[in-house]
């Protein structure tokens, strides 16, 4: 991979070159996307049962492997439209709802995709599956946080320290502590 200046000197004529190139490829990306949305069927999206194809819009990894076992899922829906965070159905469920330590006991999941923490994904994207609580029950402090209450965020923050203290002192680790990620019940 060659990295270039956008603002070659006209006596290098190798950074000119790459920079030709890149705007060359572009320009070709931009004709092959235009002739692409010039012949796409744009009816097509109101044919479409979206229950039965919404996987076409999830162009996203649709399983995971956990004690060597291959867990697929089916996107439900996307949770929030500024993160890649989504509501998923196990596939292969009754296979995989077995009551063992480490084995997943339940038929839905929240599947987050990151560029931190866990195994790298194409592109350098991570997958993060987690628990799916249900938000009639859960609330993050985030959302309970909205509109801002310095009463009430005191009082959070305050528990949130000592919920930490308490997972600290058992020995368990914590990552990505943030008010999204902090979870209280309703």
């Amino acid at each position: 991979m060659h990295s270039f200046t956008l603002l070659p000197s006209a006596h290098d004529k190798e950074s000119l070159i790459l920079v030709a190139c890149a705007f060359h490829a572009l320009k070709d990306g931009i004709q092959t996307l235009k002739q692409y949305y010039s012949e796409l069927d744009v009816n097509y999206l109101e044919t479409v049962d979206l229950k039965e194809d919404r996987q076409m819009f999830y162009p996203y990894r649709d399983f995971f492997t956990m004690n060597g076992m291959e867990i697929r899922f089916k996107y439900k829906k996307r949770l929030q439209d500024q993160k890649l965070l989504f509501l998923v159905d196990i596939v292969n469920a009754k296979e995989k709802t077995m009551n063992e330590e480490n084995i997943i006991t339940t038929t839905q999941l929240l599947i987050k995709f990151a560029r931190s923490y866990v195994n790298l994904l194409a592109g350098g994207w991570k997958i993060i599956v987690m628990e799916y609580l249900l938000p009639e029950q859960f609330v993050t402090v985030y959302e309970a946080l909205s509109p801002p209450d310095t009463i009430k965020s005191n009082r959070l923050l305050e528990l949130a320290k000592n919920s930490v203290s308490l997972l600290h002192n058992a020995r368990y680790v914590h990552g990505d502590i943030r008010t999204s990620n902090l979870m209280i019940s309703n």
